[in-house]
């Protein structure tokens, strides 16, 4: 994730967000409630500001939230929309952060490993990286 994220914010307010390549997703609909407290949601049920590396382009200061059970990257467009909350696709997600997690996405073109999907990154440095799934 880039260093100056301000540079990708000033771009991003000239533009709108809403005339970038982030807008490309899938319309997500809420299939099961939960009652209580209980959410399915990394962290929080409510939308976080995160940044996140898509189609090769890092956004800041962008709404999502990350669905554990489903494995999904949500990002909220906002109510003007017919559809406000977009999955973004899991292929064009290089990674993301939501808070002080990182996260990136794993993909398994060979069948050497059977790890695919989103992991947090919890150590990374010259000669490790430790991941988790979650």
């Amino acid at each position: 994730m880039p260093n100056e994220p301000a540079y990708y914010n000033w771009f991003d307010s000239k533009v709108q967000r809403y005339n970038t390549g982030l807008f490309n997703g899938i319309q997500y609909t809420e299939q099961y409630r939960t009652i209580n407290e209980k959410h399915k949601f990394f962290e929080k049920s409510e939308f976080q500001l995160g940044s996140v590396v898509y189609n090769g382009q890092f956004y800041d200061q962008t709404p999502l939230k990350y669905n554990l059970d489903t494995d999904q990257l949500l990002l909220n467009i906002g109510y003007n929309y017919k559809f406000p909350t977009l999955i973004l696709l899991k292929s064009k997600v290089e990674g993301f952060r939501i808070g002080e997690s990182h996260f990136v996405h794993i993909e398994n073109k060979s069948d050497e490993t059977e790890m695919e999907g989103f992991y947090q990154v919890l150590v990374a440095n010259d000669s490790v990286r430790l991941l988790k799934e979650q």
